[in-house]
């Protein structure tokens, strides 16, 4: 009993405290096409998305699982499912169009 009780509080630590690990990855800054014209805007738990004509500066939230990115509408929006982009080794972001590659702005 007491070698399963050591090896599940181990266990149980880690299930416990991942939510607030994965929770806290946060983006910061503008990411933007090569034009400038798309622009994803993250400051602290929300981004800011621009894409000309369909979305002007639509609020979203988001969630980071590992290198994945979960841009997350509002229900009421003009677009509103969910868009799943992969952060790149280089910061960049990549997904579908009109959310192609993404370069932090300096």
């Amino acid at each position: 009993m007491t070698g399963s009780l050591i090896r599940t509080v181990p266990f149980t630590s880690i299930v416990c405290f991942l939510p607030i690990i994965v929770g806290c990855s946060k983006m910061s800054g503008t990411y933007s096409d090569a034009a400038g014209t798309v622009t994803i805007n993250f400051d602290g738990s929300k981004a800011v998305v621009n894409i000309p004509p369909v979305i002007s500066n639509q609020e979203m939230s988001y969630d980071i699982n590992g290198d994945q990115l979960i841009l997350r509408p509002p229900s009421k929006a003009a677009v509103s499912q969910s868009v799943v982009l992969t952060i790149q080794s280089d910061g960049s972001l990549s997904g579908p169009p009109p959310y192609e590659t993404r370069k932090k702005k300096a």
